[in-house]
């Protein structure tokens, strides 16, 4: 038989854990602390607080009052010699039809596209088909708006730029829910993103993928909102937390779920992972060890085929010098190797490419993770 106290402890647990819905985070948080109940259950209490807003179903989105206040503004800036552009709506499979539909209503009911009848611009949208039977939309900005953006530039972290501002200790990554459309674009700017369907034209009004402003825009106002606070890190729709022990750790989550409330931001639930000891950033693992490559990107290079061409040369040429920093002697290695100056549009079989291929493949599992 238990005692009051402990009765009213399992009680108070299974209220919480009813209220956070986070099976994930609690045992976390179980697993890594090994403090009386009081504090325990203190700690579980004051994240559920957090956690009603910050993980809420519905689709989160900026203030304007708020927007203005700090100076955040999702403002496309196009080049001064731009001419609007009108481009037909592309079909739909039949086997997408449904899905599509579903997708273009969903974005119609929570305010991210609106119906428009006319636009000087008009961009056809690209449907990629998801393994849960729904769709993932997207204009096909990269040809109709793009070239005739002013993008801005603005400086996102480098897992290495990672591991020296959170270095030790555990990790905690929040996942934004559909980053980009937690923002409100600008009215001005809204009739450049607007997208010809077979439904007919809608206009986004929130910050849309695709756009090649967006992740500049999106990095610099996730800054503003998480600044002044340490060991916390924002790279894109991604936000990095750590602490010196696992009681700060906890206090800095707290402070940043508080803070994404304050501002209407939501996180997508099933994507975030709290108190790991390693997280994946940019096809690098970053640990309390130090960086090292993921085990995809490995296979990736070490299954990597005979460059028969420019092109292929040049790719497989970008994946290694992307993990460079991995492979020891890498320069040496690629002494011999051909060189992208010499090579032609057309070109015969790479000579000496398979043995410097599998020499760089042999390298990359042997490398250490970096240290500091």
């Amino acid at each position: 038989m238990m005692d009051y106290k402990s009765k009213y402890c399992l009680q108070r647990f299974k209220y919480v854990q009813y209220c956070l819905e986070v099976s994930s985070l609690l045992e976390a948080i179980r697993t890594s602390f090994a403090l009386d109940d009081k504090w325990y259950l203190a700690r579980l209490s004051l994240i559920r607080d957090q956690l009603g807003g910050s993980f809420c179903a519905k689709l989160g989105v900026l203030p304007l009052d708020d927007l203005v206040t700090e100076g955040i503004t999702a403002k496309l800036e196009m080049k001064p010699d731009a001419q609007p552009k009108f481009c037909k709506a592309r079909p739909v499979p039949c086997a997408l039809q449904e899905a599509v539909d579903a997708e273009y209503h969903r974005l119609e009911s929570v305010g991210i596209v609106e119906k428009v009848e006319f636009s000087e611009w008009a961009t056809p949208m690209v449907h990629i088909p998801k393994a849960d039977g729904t769709t993932r939309s997207c204009g096909g900005y990269a040809v109709m708006v793009n070239p005739q953006l002013n993008v801005p530039q603005y400086p996102i972290l480098l897992p290495e730029d990672v591991f020296v501002k959170f270095r030790g200790g555990k990790f905690t990554k929040l996942d934004l829910k559909n980053a980009y459309q937690q923002l409100p674009l600008d009215l001005d700017s809204q009739q450049f993103v607007t997208i010809n369907t077979h439904r007919g034209l809608y206009r986004y009004k929130r910050l849309p993928f695709g756009i090649a402003s967006s992740p500049a825009i999106f990095q610099r106002t996730m800054d503003i909102i998480l600044q002044g606070l340490e060991h916390v890190a924002a790279i894109q729709d991604d936000i990095l937390i750590t602490g010196k022990d696992d009681e700060q750790h906890i206090q800095n989550l707290n402070t940043v779920l508080s803070r994404l409330d304050s501002y209407s931001l939501r996180l997508q639930l099933n994507k975030c992972k709290f108190m790991q000891r390693s997280v994946t950033y940019m096809g690098c693992v970053i640990s309390a060890e130090g960086i090292s490559p993921t085990e995809d990107k490995v296979e990736a290079i070490k299954k990597a085929p005979r460059p028969e061409n420019c092109t292929q040369l040049r790719a497989f040429l970008g994946m290694i010098n992307y993990h460079r920093k991995f492979i020891r002697n890498l320069s040496s290695i690629q002494q011999s190797a051909p060189s992208e100056r010499s090579v032609v549009p057309v070109v015969p079989p790479v000579q000496g490419g398979p043995q410097q291929c599998k020499r760089i493949s042999l390298f990359l599992p042997c490398a250490g993770a970096l240290q500091s």
